[in-house]
């Protein structure tokens, strides 16, 4: 039943998150926006749980924070993310609440991190040559990587442990989930060589392969942390927005300011 529900879902989501990555504009901002509030509320709730007790604001500061890092620069949402620490920190300055503010705080800012300025990132890749083929390519190839990284791990994987985060993962289904991003990647730049440039299909398979990996690996360090099997049971089967999204969270940014740096931009 568990199976059935994760292919029900995944049959239906798919199509629609690459019709979405592919089209942008304004849907693509609500989704990435709405992405960033679930993604927030789910830390949001896990720290409440472990007994670092937030504000909720934070949830909709972060959403701010997908807005402005995706339609304005880099310095206007710095100062977005400063002016909400500092508003953040109001409580616990005028009420003296001194136990437990750091963490707080701290935790607050990974939030906005994290969940905001990821998603304004993704939204970002849209503005890059030929964007509307990379965001959908990028998500393709998380998705390829996971896949090919899970049934190399269950045939060949050997060397389980050296990742404490995620005990069962292997060094053979890491290697080989970045492998065969690499080559799917050169196949789609092979296949659609004016869209997808060589260069942009080397970081892709860097950004999706190596970097998206770890994303799954950092989020495996949250849950751990906060002792949770899953970020939530928001999606029936797959768990929370963080489960299936931890990857691209990660990857998308990377993807987005390799490729600004190499365009001189």
């Amino acid at each position: 039943m568990e199976l059935l529900k994760r292919v029900i879902i995944s049959i239906i989501a798919i199509p629609g998150l690459l019709f979405l990555y592919y089209y942008g504009k304004t849907p693509l901002l609500a989704l990435f926006c709405l992405l960033s509030a679930l993604s927030a509320y789910e830390l949001y709730k896990m720290n409440h749980q472990k007994g670092n007790l937030i504000i909720f604001s934070v949830i909709p500061i972060t959403v701010l924070t997908t807005l402005f890092v995706g339609m304005f620069s880099a310095e206007w949402s710095l100062l977005l993310m400063l002016a909400s620490l500092i508003l953040i920190s109001f409580e616990d300055v005028f009420k003296n609440k001194l136990e437990g503010s750091f963490d707080r705080l701290s935790a607050s800012a990974f939030i906005m991190l994290y969940c905001g300025a990821a998603f304004g990132f993704a939204y970002k890749i849209h503005s890059l040559p030929n964007g509307n083929f990379l965001l959908p390519a990028l998500a393709v190839l998380i998705w390829i990587t996971d896949s090919f990284a899970y049934f190399t791990g269950m045939s060949l994987g050997k060397h389980r442990g050296f990742f404490k985060a995620s005990p069962k993962k292997s060094i053979e289904g890491f290697i080989g989930g970045f492998l065969f991003c690499i080559a799917f990647a050169l196949l789609a730049h092979y296949l659609w060589p004016k869209q997808i440039y060589l260069i942009f299909a080397l970081c892709l398979a860097f950004s999706a392969g190596l970097m998206g990996q770890y994303g799954d690996l950092l989020e495996s360090i949250i849950k751990r942390h906060f002792s949770v099997k899953d970020s939530s049971n928001l999606i029936p089967g797959h768990g929370g927005i963080l489960d299936r999204f931890d990857s691209f969270i990660v990857a998308a940014p990377v993807f987005y300011i390799i490729i600004k740096f190499l365009l001189g931009s």
